[in-house]
């Protein structure tokens, strides 16, 4: 069993267990969140921390926004979401409809036989690390709203320099990847599309990765890349597809004067 599909089994158990029913809980913002894959607001705030898996996930809220946090240090795992992409989809109702999502990273096109990102050398693919680094290069650029059976809505590019529509960002550091979403609540005039909730409702969350069928993973050359071992009996990685209900946090009431 692979890595990722340990990641699979660890998530599915909270937000897909048929024994219980699991809500995780959103955070009001003490501080200005900056889509930056840096994630200094999220220590110790995180919704969900497994040690063992190697995962964090969270979710904040204030009044206009959503933002959606994953971390992951499992080497497997970060080349299956660089190379394969991510897909967070929401669900106004609280639901598992896959209406509207953000897909980022998205998924790397293999361009021919033999093909690897373009700032990666050669010989990189016995460096993991190295590898790594160049698919950052290439997924940090745009983003891509789908609406059912994944079809394209709009692309833009992932880092929003007007502070005020969708935006998100994808890194790694000190071999943790970081992985931040911020989406406004309601629709505007620059991004037609918005959570269409709010503050004290919940909705659900759904986290979707794709997969590489073994035989295009082969045409890369000897074998998968590294860190991303061999599909067991042949067989292609089960793709990750994990759903959870978030409860909004509403805003706190000021501090008693003193």
């Amino acid at each position: 069993m692979t890595q990722f599909l340990a990641l699979a089994a660890a998530l599915s158990a909270i937000v897909l267990g048929a024994c219980m029913e699991t809500e995780l809980a959103s955070s009001w913002p003490e501080q200005e969140i900056a889509i930056d894959a840096r994630a200094p607001e999220w220590a110790g705030r995180e919704a969900y921390y497994n040690e063992e898996e190697g995962l964090k996930i969270g979710f904040f809220n204030d009044a206009r926004y959503l933002y959606v946090y994953l971390a992951t240090w499992h080497r497997q795992d970060q080349t299956q979401i660089l190379m394969n992409g991510l897909t967070v989809w929401i669900d106004a109702t609280g639901g598992k409809k896959e209406t509207f999502g953000i897909n980022y990273p998205m998924k790397r096109t293999m361009r021919e036989p033999g093909d690897m990102p373009r700032d990666v050398p050669s010989d990189a693919t016995r460096d993991n690390q190295q590898m790594l680094k160049g698919l950052l290069s290439e997924a940090q650029g745009e983003l891509q709203a789908v609406g059912s059976n994944s079809e394209p809505l709009f692309s833009m590019p992932a880092e929003d320099s007007t502070k005020s529509g969708i935006a998100a960002m994808v890194d790694i550091s000190n071999r943790t990847l970081v992985y931040e979403l911020r989406i406004p609540f309601a629709a505007g005039d620059s991004v037609p599309f918005g959570v269409n909730a709010g503050p004290g409702g919940t909705i659900g969350v759904g986290f979707e990765a794709g997969t590489r069928e073994r035989r295009d993973m082969k045409r890369m050359g000897d074998g998968p890349p590294p860190g991303m071992g061999e599909p067991p009996g042949g067989a292609s990685i089960e793709p990750l597809k994990l759903w959870t209900k978030v409860k909004l946090a509403v805003e706190p009431p000021p501090a008693p004067q003193k």
